[in-house]
């Protein structure tokens, strides 16, 4: 519960401020988020929040090319197709904006959607 209240503050924090890649730019922040949204035992608004989180801070070219740099979006991919076929309809919305926003700012992310048929029918 309180790594659920934690995304959703960065959540929103990320929404109010112009510089959300001032938040990426911190030492482990973008690797805190991804691993609450694909650890196993997180609970069903821990993974919603985190993948608003990401979603909102995937806007941001600087956070979108961290993502890719440091591996960040190949160990999401297999949770957001788990997500999109299997989740609640909030943790598909959620995986959905996720590769959407990071598709849209990064070409590495839009290259690795693509290369997943399952999920680029959605972005289509």
């Amino acid at each position: 519960a309180d790594r659920a209240r934690a995304c959703t503050l960065i959540y929103y924090v990320s929404m109010t401020t112009l510089a959300n890649a001032e938040f990426g730019s911190q030492p482990g922040a973008l690797e805190r988020l991804v691993d609450a949204a694909c650890s196993e035992g997180a609970q069903e608004g821990e993974v919603e929040s985190a993948l608003a989180a990401i979603g909102v801070l995937a806007c941001n070219k600087v956070n979108s090319d961290k993502l890719n740099v440091h591996g960040l979006i190949e160990k999401l991919l297999p949770t957001l197709l788990r997500l999109v076929e299997h989740g609640t309809e909030a943790q598909r919305v959620n995986a959905i904006v996720c590769m959407w926003n990071g598709a849209s700012t990064s070409p590495q992310t839009k290259a690795l959607v693509g290369a997943q048929p399952r999920l680029l029918s959605l972005l289509v």
